[in-house]
Formats: C-alpha cells, structure tokens, sequence
C-alpha cells in the first residue's frame, strides 16, 4: 500500500512540476519573441497564439504520461495502450498531412509580413502590378484600395516582392551624412 502511494504522489508531483517547468519555458520563448526586432502585431500573436499553442501541446503532454503512469500504478498493462496511441498518432499525422501542407502555403506568408513589419495597414504599396493604400490583412490575402477605387484582393500565397511606398526614402544614397 505505501508503494501505491508513493507511486500516487510521484505522479502528482510530475505533474505539478510539469506545469511549473512549462509555464518557465513558454514565458521565456515567449519573452525571447518579444526581444526580437519584430513588428508589434507579432509580437502580439506571438504573445496570444504561440503561448496558448505551446500550453496546449505541453498541457496535452503531461496528462497523456500521467494518464499511462497512472494505469500503470493500477496494475494495467500499458504497452498495448502505448502502440495503440503511436499508430493512431501515426495514422492523423498521414491523413492531415496535406491539410497542414495548404495551410502552411496559405498562412505561412502572414506570419513573415508580422514578424518584418513589410507593410500595415494605412500604407500605401505596390505588390504583383498592384498600387493602392492597405486597407486590411487577413491571413490569407491582404486588400488594396487602388487610386480609381478599385479593391484588389491579393492572396499572400501569390505574393512577389513587395514595394512599400508609404517609408519614403530622405537623402542621397550617394551623399554620406545625409
């Protein structure tokens, strides 16, 4: 019975200290994205989103040991349960495979114009043949409002280099000291 116990109370206390060791360690990537030269609108998706994707996965990680180490202290057998949830994982992982491969196409490119700062809204630019002011950027396309009205809708996927023309240049770039 004191075995049991002791088992019972090294669960408890990989758990507790699981959630201590993973609040350190999201705060502190989290703080190092903050340190970063990146815009303020990554920062603050990586403040909101990075920080509640990591606790999830790590939350999710430290309940999926308890929940086995637990069985275990009940005298189940785990290695069945273990394959079983290792060729589950591995059969997801393949089925959604192409569904992340379009998301990271489609999403990926946002997360570049945050984290650079390439252009915000109010700004005027020039992307694919297209000028006009930002009026929004979502996470798939960002919408232009050209100089006769015209909205252009252009998804970041097909995006080219992107030419912000709202940062003039000051000076000769010739000229040192200017």
């Amino acid at each position: 019975m004191l075995i049991v116990a002791l088992k019972a109370l090294f669960i408890i206390l990989l758990i507790v200290s699981g959630k201590l060791a993973l609040h350190w360690i999201v705060n502190t990537i989290v703080t190092g994205i903050s340190l970063m030269d990146a815009s303020n609108d990554f920062k603050r998706f990586a403040d909101t989103w990075v920080k509640g994707a990591l606790h999830l996965i790590g939350n999710a990680a430290i309940f999926y040991i308890a929940f086995f180490l637990a069985l275990d202290l009940f005298g189940y057998d785990i290695f069945p349960s273990l394959l079983g949830a290792g060729i589950a994982t591995i059969v997801i992982g393949m089925l959604i495979s192409p569904i992340v491969g379009i998301l990271a196409k489609e999403f990926s490119p946002r997360i570049f114009i945050w984290y650079e700062g390439q252009y915000h809204v109010d700004e005027y630019i020039r992307v694919n043949g297209y000028e006009g002011m930002v009026e929004k950027i979502t996470f798939r396309i960002t919408i232009l409002r050209g100089n006769g009205g015209e909205v252009h809708m252009i998804p970041h996927s097909s995006m080219g280099p992107v030419t912000n023309l709202s940062r003039g240049y000051y000076g000769d770039p010739k000229k040192k000291g200017n």
